[in-house]
């Protein structure tokens, strides 16, 4: 899924950094996609719960100064609606987010 979403942000010539250190109040992240200096997508594609509730956690440091889109396959919407206002299911429903980046 990281390779789709690389490819796709290439293609539309979006520059990003791949698993960059993020440090906030000495919390360090490797979030999967930096744009910018304000968007992080984190992409998963692991089967259960207690994947959702870490990264609800790593939201909750990571919102205070990202805006955070989690891109799931939409298969996996049961495991990970706990993050329902930053999913994005599958690969398609992300261009057009990832466009919206183009406009920045």
């Amino acid at each position: 899924m990281e390779k789709e979403v690389a490819d796709l942000l290439y293609t539309l010539g979006i520059e990003y950094k791949y698993e960059p250190l993020v440090n906030i109040n000495n919390n360090y992240f490797f979030p999967d996609f930096l744009i910018g200096n304000d968007v992080i997508i984190e992409c998963t594609m692991w089967r259960g719960y207690q994947k959702a509730y870490r990264l609800r956690d790593k939201i909750e440091y990571l919102s205070k100064r990202y805006k955070i889109f989690v891109l799931i396959p939409k298969s996996l919407y049961s495991y990970y609606e706990i993050l329902n206002n930053h999913l994005i299911l599958g690969i398609d429903e992300f261009v057009p987010v990832a466009q919206t980046f183009l406009k920045r």
